[in-house]
């Protein structure tokens, strides 16, 4: 499959394989983006300095739409799915850790729990959100966060993302726009995936 996916791409030109890359990365399969980044370095081209003159340029022709936002209802659907999971593992791990450190005091008691809470929260949407551009909510509605340009967010645009959340008021913020506080200063969004070519 990898050869027909080099063959495939060695026959485009270097704009398409551009737009492989970076904007229309959700319409591909891993393998076909993998062989269009391969056919880009065979011939000697910057994809990041591709990406970054081009991709606006790319987004403005007629036949390429940057993919929109997935609506509020389906933002607050996500939070319910993905705070009930969060809170199924921070029971979980609460309930295995009393085991393990019982008896505490109360001020071990606390920064347990706290270490607990916390250390889930983040490792919940950062493990989730960079392995597959999704959580659990979002496996569920078939969507998955992207950078604004259309390429994949690298670890540290979740990592970003996930304390953008902790923002007083971030989960309100769905009720006046379909990009909360925390897209737009991690300068993600989320989409609705579509299904692999």
């Amino acid at each position: 499959m990898p050869n027909d996916f080099s063959q495939i791409m060695a026959q485009q030109s270097d704009e398409a394989l551009v737009k492989i890359v970076s904007i229309e990365s959700h319409k591909y399969q891993p393998e076909a983006i993998e062989a269009a980044q391969q056919e880009l370095q065979n011939r000697q081209i910057d994809i990041n300095d591709l990406k970054k003159r081009n991709v606006e340029h790319f987004s403005a022709d007629k036949k390429v739409t940057k993919p929109d936002s997935v609506s509020s209802d389906i933002r607050f659907v996500h939070l319910l799915i993905d705070t009930f999971a969060w809170q199924f593992m921070v029971i979980l791990i609460s309930f295995l850790a009393g085991l393990v450190f019982q008896p505490v005091k109360e001020s071990e008691e606390t920064l347990i729990s706290f270490i607990i809470i916390f250390g889930t929260y983040f490792g919940y949407y950062i493990f989730f959100e960079t392995k597959y551009q999704k959580t659990i909510g979002k496996f569920i509605t078939n969507t998955k966060v992207i950078n604004t340009n259309g390429t994949k967010p690298e670890i540290t645009d979740i990592t970003a993302r996930t304390f953008y959340r902790l923002i007083p008021f971030d989960t309100i913020s769905y009720l006046f726009t379909r990009r909360g506080f925390h897209d737009y200063l991690s300068q993600t969004k989320v989409i609705k995936e579509k299904r692999s070519v």
